[in-house]
């Protein structure tokens, strides 16, 4: 690593992979040449929505997803659910 470079180190807040339902209300962010979507998901239970980011394709707001994943904490972005597998 060169001088001034920092590293950015994804913490797994998650040991086991969870599920989660939820309604896309936002998509803060898309590749339209990977697939990596960040998006904003309503959750039952939770007062605020959550930031959901994964390789996503076409999600769009309104869209119910069930999905599987983690939860991590990025040292820029904070805590986010890394989804796995969704439909």
């Amino acid at each position: 690593m060169r001088s001034g470079e920092k590293t950015t180190r994804v913490k797994q807040l998650s040991t086991q992979p969870e599920k989660l339902k939820g309604e896309v209300k936002r998509i803060t962010f898309s590749s339209p040449e990977t697939g990596f979507t960040v998006a904003e998901v309503r959750v039952e239970g939770e007062l605020l929505p959550i930031t959901i980011v994964g390789n996503l394709g076409n999600v769009f707001p309104g869209q119910v997803l069930h999905m599987e994943g983690m939860w991590e904490l990025h040292p820029r972005f904070g805590k986010r659910f890394k989804v796995h597998v969704y439909s």
